[in-house]
C-alpha cells in the first residue's frame, strides 16, 4: 500500500487542530455523560475527523482513502494519548473498548471526508 504522508501529516494536524479543544472544551462543560450537550460535542468531533480526512484526501493523488483513513487514526491516536495520561493522572478508570469504538468512529468520520472528495472528483 503506498500512503501519500504529506497528505496523511496534514489531515492530521487539521483534525488535532479541530477536534482536541472540542473534546477538553467538552470535558470541562459537561459533568454528566448523560447530558444532551455529549451528543453535540461528540458530532462536532466527529466532523473534525471528517474534515481532516476531507483535507487529507483532497492532497492525496493516488491514495485518498488510504491517506484519510491513516490520518484519521493518526489524529485519534494523538488525542487519545492525552486523554489517557489525563485520566491516569486522575486515577480515573481507561476504558479500552471506548477507546476502540472511538477509533472506529474517527476512522469512519475521516472516511466519510474522503468519500466527499472522491465524490467530488468523479
Amino acid at each position: 500500500m503506498n500512503v501519500e504522508w504529506p497528505a496523511v501529516r496534514a489531515g492530521a494536524l487539521v483534525a488535532i487542530a479541530i477536534c482536541l479543544p472540542i473534546a477538553i472544551v467538552a470535558n470541562v462543560l459537561i459533568d454528566d455523560d448523560e447530558s444532551g450537550a455529549t451528543t453535540v460535542f461528540f458530532v462536532a468531533v466527529l466532523a473534525g475527523f471528517a474534515v481532516g480526512g476531507w483535507v487529507a484526501a483532497r492532497r492525496a493523488v493516488d491514495t485518498p482513502y488510504s491517506s484519510a483513513g491513516i490520518s484519521g487514526l493518526v489524529a485519534f491516536a494523538a488525542i487519545e494519548v492525552v486523554a489517557v495520561v489525563s485520566l491516569a493522572l486522575r486515577d480515573e478508570p481507561i476504558e479500552v473498548v471506548v477507546i476502540v469504538a472511538n477509533a472506529f468512529f474517527a476512522y469512519g468520520a475521516a472516511m466519510l471526508g474522503a468519500a466527499i472528495v472522491a465524490r467530488r472528483r468523479a
